[in-house]
């Protein structure tokens, strides 16, 4: 069971039952108040329980595992990006005792004769398997751009959080895998960008607006704020909502993964 919903007199009290549910521990859960508990009119007409929603946390790394303990893959390891992005990404380990072999003619042929269907179908099986690792009924979505596949994974909404992640964590991952798996022996590089749920949009809309309303208090109060922690996709997206702000400036600080944005008033802005 990768979620549930329970209901209770209080929200700590629906927490606890879901909690026993899932056979769990807070730490392990992101909660979502669905409601909360009200005693209604004179305690008695229209009272309401507090109903909540707790979902798995994902592992990405384990899902990586999971997801490719039958690929020929020897090793995925959790790292960061070499270019100072500052995103995890990951990296598969090829084995040391073998060493790497000079690509044939006929292999580069034969890699380039790969067509986005078979693509298409790599990303196929691989969403299946996907499906087996989450316990879900997904299906998928692909649809070839100029120059990149979009990938969407169609499901019970109320159950693909568990796909997407914290902040977007798994979503990524899985994102990751999927590029890797379709440029494996491939001389042309083929982008996958994978979503669901609509999430990356959704995110997009909330960190904008998270921006706007940060720097306006940062313009009333002259204070610094720093934001939560952030990838490094989500950070560009606030560094580009504020880049024409008048009287702020933003910059990251901080090593991954508690890297963040922080927004502060300039100097000579009155």
């Amino acid at each position: 069971m990768s979620y549930v919903i329970t209901s209770a007199d209080s929200v700590e009290k629906a927490i606890e039952d879901g909690l026993q549910k899932l056979n769990t521990t807070r730490d392990k859960v992101e909660v979502e108040v669905l409601q909360e508990a009200s005693k209604g009119f004179l305690g008695l007409i229209g009272s309401k329980e507090a109903t909540v929603k707790l979902t798995t946390i994902v592992d990405a790394k384990n899902l990586v595992r999971s997801i490719l303990q039958d690929e020929e893959l020897d090793e995925i390891e959790l790292v960061e990006d070499s270019q100072d992005s500052h995103q995890e990404v990951y990296e598969v380990k090829k084995s040391s005792e073998e060493a790497p072999k000079a690509p044939t003619d006929s292999v580069k042929n034969a890699s380039n004769q790969m067509t986005c269907q078979e693509k298409e179908e790599k990303i196929r099986l691989f969403v299946e398997k996907l499906s087996q690792v989450f316990d879900l009924e997904i299906n998928t979505r692909i649809e070839e751009k100029e120059d990149f596949l979009e990938v969407e994974i169609l499901g019970d909404e109320n159950k693909l959080g568990i796909v997407i992640g914290k902040r977007g964590a798994t979503l990524d991952a899985i994102q990751y895998l999927m590029t890797r798996m379709v440029n494996k022996d491939q001389d042309e590089y083929t982008r996958v960008l994978l979503d669901t749920s609509n999430y990356r949009a959704k995110r997009e809309k909330t960190l904008v607006s998270l921006a706007e309303k940060t720097a306006n208090k940062v313009l009333k109060t002259g204070r610094n704020i720093r934001l939560e922690p952030m990838n490094a996709a989500e950070r560009r997206i606030i560094h580009s909502a504020l880049q024409d702000k008048e009287g702020i400036m933003t910059y990251s600080e901080g090593r991954d993964p508690h890297r963040r944005v922080t927004i502060q008033k300039q100097r000579d802005y009155d």
